[in-house]
């Protein structure tokens, strides 16, 4: 058994129905099932075997899936790569995963044949929407492909699907290996806690599926459920896509969350389809959380993991969305929910000790749902997994209510004056002010402080806000040693191709040409 299992279990009971929508039109299982085994018979006419990688450089299109689901049925090991990630970067990933073989979009490939120049480039391309010097053309490497079932490749639960790549935003992407297994349990343990998805629920896919939303491809797939697929973040378009195809479940990272609210044109669209936004990938807002259930509902679930330990780790679902919004404090807001009764997951001081309830530590967890180790990096694997416990890089803690609260990245802690200072809550703090969109947190060199709270503060659409106000109005929402010695106030955030705001980008002028990056 492999994950491409539930698109040809879902094709033996819903056959007819559709499967995906995109621009190019709408497909239904059955034929998505025979063009992955097109996919699957294809790459084994090219001569791979079972445990090759084939890399894709894919839109949100069915065609990711026939592709990457195609290569898992044939027993190849699919290596996930991000469209918006800088030709040169993914180049570097194809030939650091050693992979014979690329989908990749037809604008890609001018700038993408430049850059592995440099690197080993895979032994063939395949192309959609276009052709290059030496490439197959996807439909006609369809054509040529059978659509029968493919052989069985005799890949076990426990071996190798997928190398994802982390976003890099402290350093260098590692290829996170997951097993079958891993990606079994993950589909098992979202289908314990959501909804059960049904035929008639349609779920859109916005951001790019080369990153979180493809974490529900899988879950919707087993109740027949039809996907559409949107390349495009422009907010109208999302909101048209919402009411013409009357879609009931998103997923959507926290700043579409915030570009929604704040539009006037939602008020344009029929939304009362939806039923469901997913949301993850980054910290939220409690404060602009509490103005989008009041908005939209509480149709809200927020999952919480990473590239090396899939999600949902904790799940907060709609009935703890509703009940924190009944709290006086709604504190209940700041939290990734309640940790996933299936899984260990844990809060450990630097010595391993369990932390009682509010004792922040690292948040670590074990278990089938975790990856195998990093790519060809047994020396980062060796620092992330202690003791069969992979360390999530997560400050965190659990509260007296039971909740999973999430304090920050352990790599981006300021120390100020001997305090640890968490970025994440400094922007919690600062993002109740009503005039502040976004806001970033980091520190940079102070000769009395050591290091100095620096905020990074972009105004909400129309409004006007100075430093200044910024600094007192911190002063009544956060400890004294929180409170920002420097508030700046921009224009944007420096954020990566998943849509992370990069505070090391705003950090790293302040610390450049230093020896030591702490003082």
């Amino acid at each position: 058994m492999n994950t491409a299992y539930y698109f040809t279990k879902a094709a033996a009971r819903f056959g007819d129905r559709p499967a995906f929508v995109d621009a190019a039109g709408s497909f239904t299982y059955a034929q998505v099932e025979e063009r992955m085994n097109r996919v699957a018979n294809g790459l084994a006419a090219l001569g791979l075997r079972p445990g090759d990688r084939v890399a894709g450089i894919l839109k949100n299109r069915h065609e990711y899936v026939e592709a990457r689901y195609g290569a898992l049925n044939g027993g190849f090991v699919y290596v996930r790569l991000n469209v918006k990630s800088a030709p040169e970067q993914n180049a570097r990933l194809v030939a650091d995963a050693e992979a014979r073989v690329l989908f990749v979009e037809a604008e890609f490939l001018p700038q993408l044949s430049l850059s592995t120049a440099q690197y080993r480039a895979p032994e063939h391309v395949v192309v959609l929407g276009g052709s290059g010097r030496g490439a197959l053309e996807y439909e006609d490497f369809l054509a040529q492909a059978s659509p029968a079932p493919p052989a069985d490749p005799g890949v076990s639960l426990d071996g190798l699907a997928t190398i994802n790549y982390t976003s890099g935003t402290t350093g260098q992407p590692k290829g996170g290996m997951l097993s079958h297994r891993a990606w079994y349990m993950r589909t098992r343990n979202f289908l314990s806690l959501m909804d059960p998805p049904e035929p008639d629920d349609v779920m859109l896919h916005v951001t790019p599926l080369s990153h979180a939303s493809s974490i529900f491809l899988e879950p919707y797939a087993t109740g027949g459920a039809c996907q559409v697929m949107l390349d495009t973040r422009e907010i109208e378009a999302i909101l048209d896509t919402i009411a013409r195809h009357r879609v009931t479940s998103v997923f959507l990272v926290p700043t579409l969350i915030y570009r929604l609210v704040d539009s006037p044109l939602t008020a344009r669209y029929d939304l009362s389809s939806l039923r469901t936004i997913h949301y993850g990938g980054s910290p939220i807002s409690p404060v602009r959380l509490a103005e989008a259930v009041k908005k939209f509902g509480p149709i809200f679930e927020q999952f919480y993991g990473s590239v090396e330990a899939l999600p949902p780790l904790s799940f907060f679902s709609k009935a703890d969305h509703a009940a924190a919004m009944a709290e006086p404090s709604r504190r209940g807001l700041a939290s990734a929910g309640r940790i996933h009764p299936h899984l260990e997951v844990r809060v450990l001081d630097t010595a391993g000790r369990l932390m009682g309830p509010e004792e922040e530590g690292d948040i670590v967890t074990r278990g089938d749902h975790t990856m195998l180790g990093y790519w060809k990096r047994p020396d980062a694997t060796e620092e992330k997994v202690t003791g069969g416990w992979l360390r999530t890089g997560d400050v965190g803690r659990v509260g007296q209510d039971g909740r999973l609260y999430i304090v920050d990245r352990r790599d981006d802690v300021i120390i100020s004056g001997g305090f640890n200072v968490y970025p994440s809550e400094v922007e919690m703090a600062l993002a109740q002010h009503p005039a502040v969109g976004e806001v970033a947190v980091v520190g940079t060199p102070d000769a009395e402080w050591g290091e100095a709270v620096t905020a990074f503060v972009v105004p909400r659409k129309g409004m006007d806000v100075q430093g200044e106000e910024i600094r007192k109005w911190a002063r009544t929402v956060a400890g004294g040693h929180q409170v920002p010695k420097i508030v700046h106030v921009v224009a944007e955030l420096p954020k990566n191709a998943y849509g992370k705001i990069l505070r090391r980008d705003l950090r790293e002028p302040y610390w450049a040409g230093r020896e030591r990056r702490v003082n």
